[in-house]
């Protein structure tokens, strides 16, 4: 899922015209609804690039049922992620279909990143570059991304230094670059409408994290040196991570007893005194046992032990996650595979000791956009733009801090463009 700073003052008025006709339901309730099924981040995502109907979803990219796919279409457009746009007829016997489009991306934005617990934006970090390595990576053993022309290409990746003037600037340069991807791309599902030509897939990647510091203290070390207790992040089992997390922020309850187990152990009794809340302790111990079963909380003592059972939140510093273990081996004898592995090495590096989600305005975002002439070259101007500029943000930090003194920090910038015919629309 895209993770940026503050969305334009456009983007927000747009959001609260879905929430109001979703009966206000929080973002973090809707997010909640996509997540819930994988399919559902695969529609959502596919149809922001075009408009396409229940029947051309399953006959294109399968489905266990017509009745199934029809049912994940309805919830996503009760929950405000879709919107019926058009009723054609169809060829033939004349029957009308209904045709869809998304009403936008899944981005979360900061002030809904802060209301996170501290292990689900460890998990959804960890998902997001999981997902853009197996694209990225797989772009590369296609030969897709040196394939590019140089003209339609940019595949680069540095760590710089930087003080806090110079992080905000680049902060604020990567989100507005990015919202005005977005733009274009809804500019070009129009116009690919009246097109014959069926458009590129064009692939695009953002990323700007803090490196790690000298000296930096994990939360292993405040909590006295002992040792993280493991967050499981893998896709191993009945749920997918998507849909485990998807059950924490699609329900608030949830979400205050994680956030408060993430900072002491709680027995039931003092999770409800503390929430203060209207539910029945029987109800707040389901919740317990609920969230452990899905890998989120850790019970102590045996299951025979008599009450009073505590509870606390795992993880989040060690956990089991392969990040770049769908990254195929022929992407490492690629030309432009150095970069992309600087990259993989400092995000790892970054998350695993602490610093990646340091800031709450840290930028990951990737996508896969379906563009026509007017869009590659619209979008191709706007990332170029974006790499200039924090070059200069580069050079001007240089500059503050003397010839002598390095900047106070480290920041790792990723940005990523190729076309990539045979991506897939999970995003």
């Amino acid at each position: 899922m895209p993770r940026s700073s503050s969305p334009t003052r456009k983007k927000a008025a747009g959001r609260s015209r879905v929430l109001a006709r979703t009966g206000g339901a929080s973002y973090l309730a809707r997010l909640g609804i996509l997540y819930a099924h994988p399919i559902r981040m695969k529609i959502q995502t596919e149809l922001y690039r075009r408009e396409m109907g229940p029947t051309q979803w399953r006959e294109e990219y399968g489905g266990s049922s017509y009745g199934m796919v029809l049912g994940h279409f309805r919830a996503l457009e009760k929950h405000g992620w879709l919107r019926k746009v058009r009723n054609p007829k169809a060829a033939g016997r004349g029957r009308s279909r209904d045709l869809y489009r998304a009403t936008e991306l899944p981005v979360i934005d900061d002030d809904t990143w802060a209301e996170l617990p501290t292990s689900i934006q460890i998990a959804f970090t960890a998902r997001c570059l999981r997902l853009l390595g197996e694209r990225i990576g797989g772009a590369l053993a296609r030969g897709a991304v040196d394939a590019t022309p140089a003209g339609d290409r940019l595949f680069t990746c540095r760590s710089v230094g930087l003080d806090d003037r110079g992080w905000q600037e680049a902060m604020s340069y990567l989100s507005e670059c990015f919202f005005s991807l977005t733009y274009e791309q809804q500019d070009a599902k129009v116009r690919l409408r009246d097109d014959p030509e069926p458009g590129v897939l064009v692939t695009i990647a953002l990323a700007g994290f803090e490196s790690p510091r000298a000296g930096r203290k994990t939360e292993s070390d405040v909590a006295g040196g002992r040792e993280a207790d493991p967050l499981q992040l893998s896709d191993d089992g009945e749920l997918p991570l998507s849909t485990r997390m998807a059950k924490v922020f699609g329900n608030s309850l949830n979400m205050e007893i994680l956030n408060a187990l993430h900072h002491e152990v709680l027995s039931p009794t003092q999770l409800k005194a503390n929430l203060e809340a209207e539910e029945s302790l029987q109800a707040i111990d389901r919740k317990c046992q609920t969230l452990t079963e899905l890998g989120w909380l850790l019970r102590l003592g045996a299951a025979s032990d008599p009450p009073p059972v505590f509870y606390k939140a795992a993880g989040p510093e060690a956990f089991d996650a392969d990040l770049w273990g769908g990254i195929p081996a022929a992407a490492h004898e690629t030309e432009s595979w150095p970069v992309f592995d600087h990259f993989c090495r400092k995000a790892e590096e970054a998350l695993r000791q602490g610093s990646f989600n340091a800031r709450q305005d840290r930028h990951v975002t990737f996508c896969t956009f379906l563009l026509d002439d007017r869009g590659r070259q619209q979008v191709s101007l706007a990332l170029e733009h974006c790499n200039d500029q924090l070059r200069k943000v580069e050079r001007d930090a240089r500059q503050r801090a003397g010839q002598r003194i390095p900047p106070p920090y480290a920041a790792t910038f990723l940005l990523a463009r190729f076309e990539d015919p045979e991506a897939d629309c999970d995003c």
